[in-house]
């Protein structure tokens, strides 16, 4: 063990430390403040009675004969070579603004149409700016274009395109890309779990290796396979093997799959992903979050209760596809959970490449459960009540989530009695209780199963 231990941390060395920030940070980051505001005033007046309405090309040639000549200094024929092009992917927002503002480039407002505006959950100001706004960096300038009219179906709606010299293009490229490239490192710092068909929620790194209940030598394991996973990029890119691994937690529910997750993502400098549970998860959202997973490696691709998932709303095929053909350059570690392994086909458990890894996260034993129990109760109970109430839990087969509930509903019998903290009378009641509980559940489940055999 000492010497599973000493490697372990000589891996740790080489793994990268995470660079944190908040949901607030990012919010204050984009805010719509007064200094913002005011440089989004356009400098000056323009008649634009002639602006077309409706038709985006007329629209382009307009912009485009409307504006060069003030917006470019450059002679004749240079001014010749502007050209417009489709081909945006900046908004004039908090994240543009803030980009610009941390390289250096200068953003002119020289035609505005509006800024739309909302609050966001930390009461900042988050904004959208449409117009014609002229970006200067490194020699670099190119007029961006958000402008509204009237679409196919007479509706309002806003597009997007660019007005730059053909010798500046590739250059325009190239400032795009660089954007692109930070609002993706910006995203691996921001702590929030992206939820591919459902809202992101934000986390904080409150989850270490000592508070996860798992024996030591299978906790050592996983730690070990994880920083090696994180160590090894170099290794991989040498052997010309995509950086990615694959890793499956299985074993009865409640017992730490999930609190080890979270411990990894709290642990490591893993962009997590993971897809929204429910009806709506299907072959789409699963190509859709490993596509953003290989965009942000190094990712944590979290697919809960896979047993349940594959063959119901996601196809083997395609699932099966996405884990053999991901290319992974930056990085990606898929962990999947399962209740219940068998029902998993051998396309699936038994091939490395796909799950490289598999560990049973078991029921805890009575080594286990004393130590957990004790971080509850303490030492107000002796090792012999300690021993009986330890048996009893290990033999109804108690998951950690039900000596949780075991401390929990320990301390509700005393509160009734107007005590301070449980006697071994209101442990051995809960434990009853739980257990009857356990029983009543077991019954009623074999019996729908059953049922259902006998419709099928």
């Amino acid at each position: 063990m000492a010497k599973l231990k000493k490697v372990s941390s000589n891996i740790s060395k080489n793994v990268e430390k995470p660079k944190d920030l908040t949901e607030e940070q990012v919010e204050n980051q984009e805010h719509l403040n007064k200094e913002r505001f005011e440089s989004l005033k356009p400098k000056f007046s323009w008649d634009d009675t002639d602006r077309p309405k409706s038709n985006l090309v007329d629209l382009m040639h307009w912009a485009l004969n409307k504006f060069r000549n003030q917006a470019f200094n450059t002679s004749i024929d240079n001014i010749n070579k502007l050209q417009c092009y489709i081909h945006n992917k900046v908004v004039i927002d908090g994240s543009f603004m803030q980009f610009c503002e941390q390289i250096g480039a200068k953003i002119e407002c020289l035609y505005r149409d509006s800024i739309a505006s909302w609050k966001s959950e930390h009461n900042y100001e988050h904004f959208m700016a449409q117009g014609i706004f002229k970006i200067i960096f490194e020699g670099t300038e190119f007029l961006h274009c958000a402008l509204f009219h009237k679409g196919n179906q007479n509706e309002d709606e806003v597009s997007f395109f660019i007005i730059c010299h053909d010798d500046h293009f590739a250059k325009y490229v190239e400032f795009r890309n660089k954007y692109d490239k930070w609002l993706v490192d910006r995203d691996r710092e921001h702590l929030e779990i992206h939820v591919v068909g459902g809202e992101g929620y934000s986390y904080t790194r409150d989850a270490n290796w000592d508070d996860l209940f798992l024996p030591d030598a299978l906790k050592n394991d996983i730690k070990q396979s994880i920083e090696g996973f994180l160590a090894s990029k170099d290794f991989y890119e040498k052997c010309k093997i995509p950086w990615r691994r694959g890793v499956l937690l299985w074993g009865t529910p409640g017992n730490g799959k999930s609190s080890c997750v979270r411990t990894i993502i709290s642990q490591y400098n893993f962009k997590p992903v993971t897809v929204q549970s429910g009806a709506q998860t299907n072959d789409d959202t699963i190509t859709e979050a490993f596509a953003y997973a290989e965009e942000q490696g190094p990712s944590l691709l979290y697919i809960e209760d896979l047993d349940t998932l594959l063959g119901t709303q996601v196809t083997l095929s395609h699932f099966l596809q996405m884990m053999d053909g991901v290319s992974a350059k930056g990085g990606i570690m898929v962990i999947a959970t399962a209740n219940d392994i068998s029902r998993l086909k051998e396309s699936v458990t038994d091939r490395p490449s796909r799950f490289d890894r598999k560990w049973e996260i078991p029921l805890p034993d009575e080594k286990m459960a004393k130590k957990y129990l004790q971080k509850w109760f303490g030492d107000s109970l002796s090792d012999k009540e300690y021993a009986g109430i330890v048996k009893s839990a290990v033999d109804s087969h108690f998951s950690y989530a039900y000596l949780k509930e075991l401390y929990l509903t320990s301390m509700f019998n005393a509160m009734a009695a107007e005590r301070d903290k449980p006697t071994v009378a209101d442990i051995k009641a809960a434990t009853k209780q739980l257990t009857t509980d356990k029983e009543v559940f077991n019954q009623g489940f074999e019996l729908a199963q059953r049922e259902t055999l006998q419709i099928l």
